[in-house]
């Protein structure tokens, strides 16, 4: 895992690998995400963290530094992604 971590910028592969990170508890089909329109554009997605029930963090996909397609793209070429 090193060596993925070495030669790409962010180091979110090298601990992607099957069975390095697990997911969830929720990972949804496209039909019951909602962004913040009201639409469904994976690029307006609301996103956030909780802790112990406290908000933490908010944002949406909008604002991160690399969109949707290529977050899966580069991710799926180390870590089996399914649907559902």
């Amino acid at each position: 895992a090193r060596d993925v971590q070495k030669r790409h910028q962010q180091w979110y592969l090298g601990k992607s690998f099957d069975g390095f990170a697990p997911c969830g508890p929720w990972i949804v089909p496209k039909r019951a995400l909602v962004d913040s329109e009201g639409g469904c554009d994976p690029q307006k997605l609301l996103i956030g963290t909780t802790v112990n029930g406290e908000r933490r963090q908010g944002s949406d996909t909008g604002q991160m530094i690399f969109d949707i397609r290529t977050l899966i793209e580069t991710v799926s070429r180390c870590m089996t992604l399914r649907p559902g």
